[in-house]
């Protein structure tokens, strides 16, 4: 019995109604705690390629009011490429020129017609995410090369860029003929380039009352003159910095805090190597967030724990986030869409390596778009460990999209079964009942059907092996002629890293696609 003023003065069914009241209160608090921060990127063109009757202050209300429900705790609005979808004084508007163009695109026509109705959607956005207890930031791309290096010049580039190529990473790329888009980004060692954008920082802050701004120095991931980005990382730094003070002055301003968060690359050595010094960012409290992003697939590798023995002290007030995208590639020319199954498989090896927070990047396109693939659904049970762990799992090979040129992207498909082979998979933390399975795809093959296939995971062999009839184009991508299966216990799974042995087969065949399920 529990005895205090307040207990000896209730009767025994009071006292059991207060203790059961503060039962469940506590419950709830240690769920609602066991609930990780989640970021949802909303892009600047997403919601603008909406049909024209969608362009009205009560439509984009209800947009927003539709997360009301999830377990998005953070959402980040982006407003701009290198043109801005907004009516800024710093950027030209995606809108600007649309008197140029017999058929200007919906983005830019929606974005016109929005403007002229006197709604602004990242105002909006801001303020029916708070309204609905989502914390609203806005993030601003640091460096959008769409699209760039082609004449007549694309709409979502800008005067500025055109005219000013001095200021581009490779000023004669186009006496050179260079494709790649990225010797056409700005080059932020130049004053010009830092001021641009810090003017940007400046407007935004003083125009939306935001939670905080996230520096997106993954749009794209190209900043320094090529060859100089270790010696020119001071630019960035500096920049950074700078921007440290405009969000300080817009805290003061608010009367609350406007956090710091910036987005680049998942791995120490190519965020260093590239000018992007988080390390040096957190160290010396410029910001509050870093997310460690791949560019434009989920990777199920991410070195959280190096990151956090890096930062050293800094890693306990810097949330450290790693980030996917809305699809994943097994290799370069292999890429099929998350859905839940593989949201859940990344957040669970997330966890397992140091993370308790996440971040999802163009998932209003999977999310709201295309609702079979249940990513809706996840957004609304959450990432929780709790979640996460009792959910069906998938847990391909995956690879780092994203590295200085000359690392290791770690890519491990697509591979020929005329020889014995050997993958490793990132599960996390592994299931503590019920069924796994290693599921194999693929392309067209010589008497591919009546091939036998025989594997070992972590050197248990099984004779179970199922072909994959339902949806296997949805799962693995395109041209797949043959899905297998093969069924084991989940005690034969181990945390952390899986191997899988395949046995060379007497038919050669082309393997495209390897992973783990778990709770199927």
């Amino acid at each position: 019995m529990i005895h205090s003023p307040l207990t000896k003065s209730l009767k025994p069914s009071s006292l059991f109604f207060v203790l059961l009241v503060v039962g469940l209160s506590c419950f709830a608090a240690l769920t609602q705690a066991e609930e990780p921060m989640i970021i949802y990127n909303e892009d600047n063109d997403h919601f603008y390629n909406l049909p024209p009757e969608c362009m009205t202050r009560e439509y984009v209300e209800r947009y927003f009011n539709n997360y009301a429900d999830t377990k998005i705790t953070d959402y980040f609005l982006c407003l701009n490429g290198q043109v801005a979808s907004f009516d800024s004084k710093t950027l030209q508007t995606v809108w600007d020129e649309i008197d140029q163009y017999e058929n200007p695109s919906r983005w830019m026509a929606n974005a016109k017609l929005l403007h002229d109705r006197g709604v602004d959607f990242y105002a909006v956005g801001v303020e029916r995410c708070r309204a609905n207890g989502i914390s609203p930031w806005i993030s601003i791309r640091m460096n959008d090369v769409h699209c760039v290096g082609v004449k007549p010049r694309h709409f979502r580039t800008t005067r500025h860029y055109e005219e000013h190529p001095e200021l581009w990473r490779v000023p004669d790329a186009v006496e050179k003929k260079i494709s790649d888009w990225n010797a056409y980004a700005y080059n932020y060692s130049r004053k010009e380039v830092r001021d641009y954008y810090l003017a940007l920082v400046q407007e935004v802050l003083e125009r939306y009352d935001m939670d905080g701004l996230e520096l997106d120095w993954m749009r794209f991931g190209y900043h320094l003159t090529p060859g100089k980005e270790r010696e020119e990382a001071v630019f960035l730094t500096e920049f950074v910095r700078q921007a440290r003070v405009l969000t300080n002055e817009a805290s003061e301003k608010r009367g609350h805090p406007v956090q710091l968060a910036v987005r680049i690359p998942q791995t120490v050595e190519t965020a260093l190597g590239l000018g992007m010094d988080g390390i040096t960012w957190a160290k010396e409290g410029l910001i509050d967030v870093m997310t460690v992003s791949t560019f434009l697939s989920a990777d199920f590798n991410t070195p959280i724990q190096q990151w956090k023995d890096e930062l050293g002290d800094a890693a306990t007030t810097v949330k450290i986030v790693p980030a996917t995208d809305n699809g994943i590639y097994s290799y370069a020319q292999r890429r099929v869409y998350t859905d839940a199954a593989l949201v859940y498989g990344w957040a669970n090896t997330m966890y397992w390596q140091g993370a308790n927070a996440f971040y999802l990047f163009n998932y209003p396109y999977t999310a709201g778009d295309n609702p079979g693939l249940g990513t809706w659904q996840m957004l609304t049970t959450g990432l929780s460990r709790e979640t996460v762990l009792r959910a069906q799992r998938r847990h391909p090979v995956s690879l780092r999209d994203f590295v200085l040129y000359g690392m290791s992207s770690e890519c491990q498909l697509p591979k020929k079964t005329d020889t014995n082979l050997k993958f490793s998979v990132q599960i996390g933390q592994k299931p503590d009942r019920g069924r796994a399975h290693v599921c194999l795809a693929f392309t067209e093959g010589e008497n591919l059907n009546e091939t036998a296939i025989r594997l070992k995971l972590n050197g248990h062999e099984t004779p179970m092996v199922t072909d994959i009839l339902y949806s296997p184009t949805d799962c693995f991508g395109e041209k797949i002629a043959r899905a297998v299966s093969f069924e084991f216990s989940h005690e034969q799974l181990i945390d952390g890293i899986n191997e899988i042995t395949l046995e060379a087969t007497e038919f050669p065949q082309e393997l495209v696609w390897v992973e783990i399920r778990c709770g199927y």
